[in-house]
This record gives C-alpha cells, structure tokens and sequence, in this order.
C-alpha cells in the first residue's frame, strides 16, 4: 500500500476521532495517539491485540527517533569503523530531521514540539503498561462505538463551531487549574 492509499483509506477516521476528542474535552495530543492506536490497530490481523504485549521493534525505532538510542544498536556485532560512523551519521540525521519538523511546525504553525511530543507519547504508549491499558480502554470503550457518528460533516462543523469560539485566557496558574 503506498502512502496516498493509506491517507485515503484513514483521512475521515482520523477526522472523526479528532471531532469526538475535541467534543469529549479529550487533549489533541491524547486524539493523535487514538488515531494511532486505530490507524495501527486497523492494519493489523488481530486489531487492538496487537497492542497487549510490548512491541521491542516500535520501541527501539521510536527511541531511535527521538535520538535516545543510536541505530548501531540494531547490529552489535563489532563490523567496520565505516559502517559504524555511517550507522550513526543516519541515527544523528533521523533525530535532527524531527528537530527541524518540530521547528518547522513551531514557527510555521505555532505547534510546540509537536513531533517529538507525539512520538514521546507513543514510546509512553509502547512502555508504560497502565498508560497503554487506560488508553486502549478508552479507545475501546468511548472513542471506537462513536467514531461513525462523527462523519465528515459533522466533524468539519465541530471544527468550526471551535474555531469561532473566542480563546480562554488564563490569568494566574491557579486558574487553569480548574
């Protein structure tokens, strides 16, 4: 499958689980990780399951990603120098190329490391198991039985409605804390 068939095939789920978050009072940075768990949950034969035990491979790529580990640590045998500094170089590219996304979106779209926050969030997901239980119950129990609810015309209208909203200011600490 290539990259626009999976936009196509996930483009309105994603819309719907971001309008029934944004309805539920449910964070954006919680709604991308739902439309992760079901955009993964979705390609895989046996859906949510796949998501019980840890997954060794997700967590070391996204540990790669986020520049917590070197890719080196995918071969261990002791190979040449060369391979080595070329593992590494890739490794060090990968972390910056999602450094520059994130400024990029910071300043182009004003989102705060949003890349990196996301892809922390799915390392949190793959290796915190209560975080990774209580967010599969709530996918499975509020956001995957309202999901068709929320067409695409409902959703764009739930946008809409957020969008006119006037802002909350918050004047002191204490006050966004209620």
């Amino acid at each position: 499958m290539d990259s626009d068939q999976f936009i196509s095939m996930n483009f309105e789920d994603a819309l719907s689980i971001a309008a029934l978050c944004s309805d539920l009072g449910i964070s954006q940075d919680d709604a991308r990780l739902y439309i992760y768990i079901h955009a993964k949950s979705c390609s895989h034969p046996s859906g949510i399951q796949c998501f019980i035990h840890e997954k060794e491979e997700e967590i070391l790529a996204l540990e790669i990603m986020l520049g917590i580990k070197n890719i080196a640590v995918l071969f261990p045998e002791k190979g040449s120098d060369a391979i080595a500094t070329v593992l590494q170089k890739f490794g060090t590219f990968t972390k910056d190329s999602i450094s520059d996304l994130d400024h990029i979106a910071r300043h182009g779209c004003g989102h705060e490391t949003h890349f990196q926050s996301e892809l922390s969030k799915r390392l949190k997901f793959h290796t915190d198991e209560k975080f990774r239980n209580e967010k599969l119950q709530i996918f499975s129990a509020v956001i995957l039985p309202r999901m068709k609810e929320y067409g695409k015309e409902k959703a764009l209208s739930v946008f809409e409605t957020k969008r006119k909203k006037p802002p909350v200011i918050v004047l002191n600490f204490r006050d966004s804390l209620n």
